[in-house]
C-alpha cells in the first residue's frame, strides 16, 4: 500500500462474513464491503482479521516484535504460494453492444 484510504475498528465484537459462490472474493467487516482479487486472496483476508479477532475476544496479550515479524512472514508465505491474480484487462466483463 502507498497511502491509507480508511480506518475503521476491528474489535471482539466485529462481523466478519462472507459471500458463497463460485469465485466470489466479497467479503465484509460489520458494515464495510471488500473485494479480493481471487477467491483464494478473500479466503487469506479472512483468516487474518478472524485471527485478529480470536486474539481480541481471548484479551491476548500485545505481540512483541519478534512475533509481529513471525506473523508477517507466514502470512507472506501463504501470499507467496497463491496463484497470481488476473491480469488487468483493457475491455470490460461485459461484451461491448454492437450498433444496429
Amino acid at each position: 500500500c502507498d497511502h491509507e484510504v480508511l480506518c475503521f475498528p476491528i474489535t471482539d465484537h466485529s462481523t466478519v462474513s462472507t459471500r458463497k459462490g463460485s469465485y466470489c472474493t466479497v467479503f465484509a467487516i460489520d458494515l464495510h464491503r471488500f473485494c479480493a482479487r481471487t477467491s483464494e486472496e478473500k479466503e487469506l483476508w479472512v483468516r487474518a482479521i478472524s485471527n485478529v479477532k480470536v486474539k481480541l475476544m481471548f484479551d491476548a496479550p500485545e505481540p512483541s516484535q519478534s512475533e509481529l515479524e513471525i506473523f508477517r512472514a507466514s502470512v507472506g508465505e501463504r501470499l507467496d504460494a497463491l496463484p497470481p491474480p488476473p491480469s488487468p484487462s483493457s475491455r470490460g466483463l461485459v461484451p461491448p453492444v454492437a450498433d444496429s
